[in-house]
C-alpha cells in the first residue's frame, strides 16, 4: 500500500525545495524549481509601478525566442501564447521583451503567482513547434485516426 501522505510530503518538498522568495529594491523575486532551455530557473518578478503591482518574467524567454527567428507576433504561435497567458491577465510585451500582467492594487495572491508561473512554463512549449515536428505529429494522428 502506498502512503499517500508521505508521497504528498515528498512531492511538496521536491516542488518547493528550490523555491525562493526574495525582496528586491523594485519588488519581489520568486525563483522556482522549473528550468528553461538553458537550465536557468524560471523566475517571476512582482513589481510596483504608479498604478499598483504587476507580475513579469525575467525578459529572457521572449528576447531569446525572437532572436532565434521564431515568429510569436502572428499566427498560431501568437494565438497559443495568448490562450496560455489570458487566464493570468498577462500578455507578451514585445517592446520590453517580457511577459507581464496588468497592474492591480494589491500584491498578487499566491494562487495568482502560481498560475502565472505555470503560464510561464507552458509558454516555453511554443519553441518546440517546427514545421517538421507539426507535420510528423499530424501524420501520426491521421494514421491512428484511420
Amino acid at each position: 500500500m502506498i502512503d499517500t501522505s508521505a508521497l504528498r510530503e515528498s512531492i511538496c518538498k521536491t516542488f518547493c525545495g528550490d523555491l525562493a522568495v526574495k525582496i528586491l529594491p523594485s519588488g519581489i523575486a520568486v525563483t522556482t524549481t522549473f528550468r528553461d532551455a538553458a537550465s536557468d530557473p524560471i523566475a517571476c518578478f512582482i513589481e510596483q509601478d504608479e498604478g499598483g503591482w504587476y507580475m513579469a518574467d525575467d525578459g529572457h524567454f521572449l528576447s531569446d525566442t525572437v532572436a532565434r527567428g521564431i515568429d510569436i507576433q502572428t499566427g498560431s504561435r501568437k494565438a497559443f501564447l495568448d490562450r496560455i497567458l489570458a487566464p493570468t491577465g498577462a500578455w507578451c510585451d514585445l517592446i520590453n521583451f517580457e511577459i507581464r500582467t496588468h497592474t492591480q492594487q494589491t500584491v498578487p495572491h499566491p494562487d495568482e503567482i502560481l498560475q502565472f508561473i505555470t503560464a510561464l512554463v507552458r509558454a516555453r512549449d511554443v519553441t518546440f513547434w517546427s514545421r517538421e515536428r507539426i507535420k510528423s505529429t499530424f501524420k501520426d494522428d491521421a494514421y491512428q485516426a484511420l
